[in-house]
């Protein structure tokens, strides 16, 4: 079989189609949460400013998605593959004409994040996988996968695709957070907030073919007609390495006058203050790696006939191919709006918004395309959230996501763990961190005006007053001016 089509197609769709149990990497149940620092920087930067935990860190963070619309797994029961059972046979499905597997894989290492007075930052580390393929049938991709088997005899034996992409890359991140806190008073707060990232790459693959028309003869596929590009590395370490860059802004229409408002600090006696609704926009991996190490790549624009004696003709397009060429690959850039209701009782709803910027023309890793809504109860100990997600903007998910402290556990798609059911959207979060929600300089007597203006010195009281002077001896606590913000 060509290299062109067959390096990395059987590789997502056996992945999608065989796994045992998968486990996404935005963690919608969790997008709004106000106690998660180490994960919200990752969705907007400007978060960490006015995180409601004074000091986070993260000891492991990994998920997984995984969906298509081109097959699904009959009657799929998850109980049952914890506990061995092998997994229903695919199903094909009846597409509109925009046939996409997709699988992501996400992994956060050791990662920090200080929340206090107006300002936030963070390091972090994390090693992300992002795998797409467009524009082919399950009936095209089993005969591609598998030509010899017997699965083709019930269709075609003749593969003919147009407009098909199919990408993945690996890489790794080590970042910086900062984000500032802007009061506009008396009731407005301005976030903002970047992430600078260097990465390293370690595997790429991009095919994009424009025109494919094959056959099947003898168990192997005779190619008439290709147009089609290629490019890819061998998987391994540091094989490229770029930068990239997030930028997110945050606005909050707050409930009480925030003038003198500081983050977990004494200067404020480390009250939170509450919002009533926030918007925010974020733009988020802005950037490029550049592939260098063990790099091939090729375009191929070909016609070839083979007459009726001559069926042996086998495309080899080995000669079109330049190894240890530099191939610059973009990261999964996306436009990200969210907004945040604050019912006051606790209840919130949030709505978020993911738009792929990276067309299927450019190499490179794409992001996912997805509307949610998800309201949740949050608490500092206790947080659940129902988040209904438009995947593509177009195919309905309900998945359940719940808190304690810094322990997060999260599906997004929750029927079939209550009732076995044809299922081609599955994905699973996890994560484990140690939370200190409390600044413990705020354990000890709180502060008072005087003591926490910059720039004013505290009066001080006589050791002594003349007799008839309005000036008591002792300043009463009542008297005396306290700012809770």
């Amino acid at each position: 079989m060509f290299r062109i089509v067959q390096h990395n197609l059987g590789v997502i769709l056996l992945l999608l189609l065989s796994s045992e149990l998968v486990f996404p990497q935005d963690k919608q149940g969790m997008a709004g949460s106000n106690y998660l620092s180490t994960s919200a920087l990752f969705l907007n930067p400007a978060n960490t400013s006015d995180s409601r935990c004074f000091l986070q860190f993260n000891l492991m963070d990994v998920g997984t998605m995984i969906s298509t619309n081109i097959a699904y797994l009959p009657k799929l029961n998850p109980y049952a593959l914890m506990f061995g059972a092998s997994p229903p046979e695919p199903v094909p499905k009846t597409t509109s004409g925009e046939e996409f597997v997709q699988l992501r894989v996400d992994a956060m290492g050791p990662a920090f994040v200080i929340s206090t007075m107006d300002f936030g930052a963070g390091v972090f580390t994390r090693v992300r996988s992002n795998s797409m393929a467009k524009g082919m049938s399950y009936d095209a991709m089993m005969q591609i996968i598998d030509p010899s088997s017997d699965y083709h005899n019930a269709y075609p034996e003749q593969i003919k695709v147009n407009d098909v992409m199919i990408g993945s890359m690996t890489w790794a991140e080590y970042g910086l957070n900062y984000s500032k806190m802007l009061r506009l008073e008396p009731k407005h707060l301005l976030q903002i907030g970047g992430n600078l990232k260097y990465l390293t790459g370690i595997n790429l693959n991009y095919k994009r073919v424009n025109e494919l028309e094959a056959y099947l003869v003898d168990s192997t596929y005779q190619v008439i007609r290709l147009k089609a590009s290629d490019k890819y590395n061998d998987p391994v370490w540091n094989s490229g390495k770029g930068f990239s860059a997030d930028l997110g802004f945050t606005y909050k229409k707050m409930l009480n006058n925030i003038s003198n408002y500081y983050v977990n600090s004494k200067r404020s006696n480390c009250k939170f203050e509450e919002y009533k609704y926030k918007l925010s926009a974020s733009l988020l991996d802005v950037g490029a790696i550049n592939f260098t190490k063990g790099t091939f790549q090729a375009k191929v624009d070909t016609t070839v006939y083979t007459s009726e004696q001559d069926q042996s003709f086998t495309g080899n397009f080995d000669d079109y191919y330049k190894a240890n060429q530099p191939i610059l690959a973009m990261c999964p850039s996306a436009l990200v709006l969210q907004g945040d209701y604050n019912f006051e009782n606790r209840i919130y709803l949030n709505a978020l918004l993911i738009k792929n910027l990276i067309p299927d023309a450019m190499v490179g890793a794409q992001a996912s395309n997805l509307i949610c809504i998800a309201p949740r109860y949050e608490t500092r100990t206790l947080e659940i959230s129902l988040p209904l997600t438009l995947q593509r903007f177009r195919y309905p998910y309900l998945g359940v996501a719940f808190r304690v402290r810094t322990f997060v556990l999260g599906v997004d798609n929750v029927i079939p763990f209550v009732v076995p059911s044809n299922t081609s959207h599955f994905g699973v979060y996890f994560k484990l961190g140690l939370s200190l929600f409390r600044n413990q300089a705020c354990n000890t007597k709180r502060m008072a005006v005087d003591d926490c203006r910059p720039g004013l010195k505290r009066k001080k009281t006589p050791r002594k007053v003349k007799q008839g002077n309005n000036i008591s001896k002792k300043t009463s606590l009542k008297k005396r001016i306290i700012t809770w913000l």
